[in-house]
């Protein structure tokens, strides 16, 4: 895919004015169904222009200051539940029916749910657990290296890509959580201990800021985001010198395979302008971060990964604004610990398939890897 074929609605230009078009006058553009299938496993979508499953339109932005101002914008909402937002399928019409968590609101309520839960998710806090991460990463792989692939190969998502941020979300969110699901969440509420689930227990339930409902929700949205945050990859050099390269290697991951690239959605509160293209309130927005991210005006030659890359701004993997991933630190400093161990620990790791045939999430949805054989 070469990122000049991502312009679309909200194209940015400083030569050539645009015609200011809205939805209901684009019924003739012929739009293909949203969300695109992706070109391959590991490859983006190459399509444009985007009609949603149930035939209803939103506008679809995809340049990196576009999805930045539409991140930041406060005349546009994150409720799900406003007419003309965008959901993808079915279930997210349902889904958008229940109680919210935080990630579907608008200030002030986002920030006030978001600051109950933030601060066990800073750098700061992130650096104190580093050790049990470590222990985290080293055990896994001493477990896997013991097991061994004498019989066959070993699923690396099954056995140590999985596991490490499952561990690591459950050991924050509470020690009595050991299944997945929002009932386990809510009887880790009833054991009160120094994690995060017992936080909001004991300093927003009990003093009626934050209802049980409302954190059993908080709860189960990050321990289904932690995961969902690693893409295990190899290159050369890093396999060479791990510890020197995992961190770059992390950042450049994050940006070339956008792992939560239809999330950025919203609806116009109001009449605004993004791109020189005008927005009527209640129409839909998908800002697309994964174009934002291979937007070659701020990331020269976007569609090759490159680690040596200078970032001058930071890509949207993780997203931008208020609503930016809570979990960002996290997640990047488990890959980091990650990528400066494997390599080191299982120095022959090696995929015991080819490419084009690894088991990867369906086309319509984000990329991902759902099996990974390797063997050593």
């Amino acid at each position: 895919m070469t990122s000049t074929l991502l312009r679309t609605l909200c194209r940015t230009s400083t030569t050539t004015p645009h015609k200011i078009r809205t939805l209901s006058t684009m019924g003739a553009l012929g739009m293909p169904d949203f969300p695109f299938k992706r070109s391959s496993g590991l490859d983006p979508p190459i399509d444009l222009l985007n009609s949603l499953f149930d035939g209803s339109a939103a506008w679809l932005v995809t340049k990196y200051n576009d999805v930045c101002q539409v991140a930041t914008d406060q005349r546009l909402s994150k409720e799900r539940h406003r007419p003309g937002f965008p959901e993808l399928n079915a279930n997210g019409k349902i889904a958008a029916k229940q109680r919210p968590t935080f990630v579907d609101m608008d200030p002030p309520e986002h920030t006030k749910y978001q600051g109950m839960v933030e601060s066990v998710f800073t750098q700061e806090h992130v650096d104190s657990l580093k050790p049990y991460i470590q222990k985290t990463v080293d055990d896994l792989l001493d477990k896997m290296k013991k097991k061994g692939c004498e019989k066959g190969p070993v699923d690396l998502i099954q056995e140590f890509a999985l596991p490490v941020p499952s561990y690591m979300i459950y050991t924050i969110l509470a020690n009595a959580i050991r299944t997945n699901g929002s009932s386990t969440a809510r009887e880790a509420l009833e054991e009160l201990k120094d994690d995060l689930v017992s936080r909001l227990a004991t300093e927003q339930i009990k003093t009626g800021n934050l209802s049980k409902e409302d954190a059993v929700q908080m709860a189960f949205l990050l321990l289904v985001a932690g995961n969902a945050t690693m893409h295990p990859d190899q290159l050369a050099e890093l396999k060479s010198d791990p510890t020197k390269w995992a961190s770059p290697f992390v950042e450049e991951l994050c940006r070339y395979h956008t792992a939560s690239a239809m999330a950025m959605k919203r609806t116009a509160k109001e009449d605004l302008e993004i791109g020189g293209r005008l927005i009527r309130a209640g129409e839909g927005i998908i800002a697309s971060n994964q174009s934002a991210n291979r937007d070659e005006d701020v990331f020269p030659d976007p569609d090759n990964f490159d680690m040596h890359r200078t970032f001058s701004k930071d890509a949207l993997g993780f997203g931008f604004g208020p609503h930016r991933c809570i979990g960002e630190h996290l997640a990047k400093t488990e890959l980091r610990t990650v990528f400066a161990t494997i390599f080191i620990k299982v120095p022959d790791l090696r995929l015991a398939t080819a490419m084009g045939e690894l088991g990867c999430t369906p086309l319509e949805r984000d990329v991902g890897i759902i099996k990974l054989p390797m063997t050593w």
